[in-house]
């Protein structure tokens, strides 16, 4: 129930903007944060409509994209906060020196439905695609034998989705996530549980598919044992999942096109001065339409950060984009192990970001040098691989969930 006090101080809002030409109330909401200009759709119904039309949303997506360092981001931690007090999740974020926005990195929230909020404490982020969040409870993934549940939300707009549950029972579940987007609206999306216990000559998988509402199960026989790694989180390129294996391979499955079969990548191999160094951390990732494989490798004589590019992916060729030894990098305080790849930069491939002991950094491959970034991330510091990050691009304008197509809430 609204209080007093806010229905006045909505009313005073309200009366002091209705005069405003509606040129010059264009002309001032156009310029607001995205987040913000979305809070504002309560303010009246002449705002809202202004703020949902089609034509607005093409000149503010426009008019942004002229705009220097338009592009924001964060790292999101994919365990999520229990506020009790507010019965709200809160997602944790990382600062970055690169998010302008401020404080505003630090506010998302992942807003749970509201029948599940006092059933469940500990939830969890499995992936992230076109501005979507996919999550769920936490037990429900990681315990054998449990109904798996999953949830798709709008970390902008506050609407979110609620998967019916699948029932069968896998023995250890890696999550993909992908989405079809066009015109900032949600067209379709995949959610992909795959059993990464199996080391039997097959691979089970289901399958949702938004267009039906239902869960279907796969399993695609293969002439070797397959292991996942399960703390390597999935990767899309193209609408494809992609995730590391045991043998050094990586799986495609395209969840749209090839549900019946699913492709194995090779990994390039590592060597300094002809002796084989070993890989100590690894991080797979996609980049403006390739994928990169950015490692920490090893021997009794050096220690290096290497990064390859998969420049052909259907013959399946890799190019070294860069190699450096530890010694030669020019840091804070020097680099100590264990360090571990984190995350590309989403829109400059010269930065990456590193844990070392605990304290993440950036790291420029251009320079050679790499900087800590700063104390805001102390309540973030956290122990792989137990510590899952996913990089969250804060969207010029928030993918539209159609309710007509889609079963939402806010």
């Amino acid at each position: 129930m609204e209080t007093e006090i806010g229905s006045k101080r909505r009313g005073v809002i309200t009366s002091t903007c209705g005069n405003f030409p509606e040129w010059m109330l264009f002309e001032v909401l156009i310029r607001l944060p995205v987040k913000v200009l979305f809070k504002f759709k309560i303010v009246s119904k002449k705002w809202f409509c202004m703020i949902s039309d089609p034509s607005f949303a093409r000149m503010y997506v426009a008019r942004t994209s002229l705009l220097p360092h338009s592009q924001h981001w964060t790292l999101i931690h994919s365990r999520v906060d229990h506020k009790a007090a507010t019965k709200q999740f809160l997602v944790r974020t990382v600062q970055l020196h690169e998010c302008s926005l401020g404080t505003d990195c630090l506010q998302h929230r992942l807003i749970l439905p509201r029948a599940q909020e006092s059933d469940d404490s500990h939830y969890r982020i499995y992936g992230v695609s076109n501005g979507l969040v996919l999550y769920g409870p936490l037990e429900d993934i990681a315990s054998n034998g449990r109904i798996y549940r999953c949830y798709i939300c709008n970390l902008i707009t506050g609407k979110w989705i609620t998967l019916p549950p699948y029932e069968h029972i896998f023995r250890h579940v890696v999550v993909g996530f992908v989405t079809q987007v066009e015109d900032n609206i949600l067209v379709s999306y995949r959610v992909v549980l795959t059993d990464s216990g199996t080391r039997f000559r097959a691979c089970r998988f289901a399958v949702y598919f938004s267009e039906t509402g239902k869960w279907v199960d796969f399993e695609i026989g293969f002439n070797q044992p397959i292991h996942f790694y399960w703390w390597k989180k999935a990767v899309v390129l193209d609408k494809i999942l992609h995730r590391m294996t045991s043998g050094r391979k990586i799986m495609a499955y395209d969840p749209y096109n090839k549900l019946d079969s699913f492709r194995l990548l090779s990994l390039p191999g590592v060597k300094d001065e002809g002796k084989k160094m070993n890989i100590t951390e690894s991080l797979l990732n996609e980049h403006e339409g390739h994928l990169r494989f950015f490692v920490v490798a090893s021997n009794e004589f050096s220690r290096s950060l290497i990064i390859w590019v998969l420049n052909d992916y259907d013959r399946g060729e890799w190019c070294l984009q860069h190699r450096v030894g530890i010694s030669d990098i020019q840091s804070d305080g020097g680099l100590s192990l264990p360090t571990v790849p984190l995350s590309f930069h989403p829109s400059d491939q010269e930065i990456v970001y590193l844990i070392n002991e605990e304290v993440i950094l950036s790291y420029n491959i251009k320079t050679k040098t790499s900087k800590i970034l700063g104390d805001s991330n102390k309540n973030y510091r956290c122990r792989f691989p137990f510590c899952h990050l996913y990089s969250f691009v804060i969207p010029t304008w928030p993918t539209s969930i159609n309710s007509s197509s889609f079963e939402v809430t806010s």
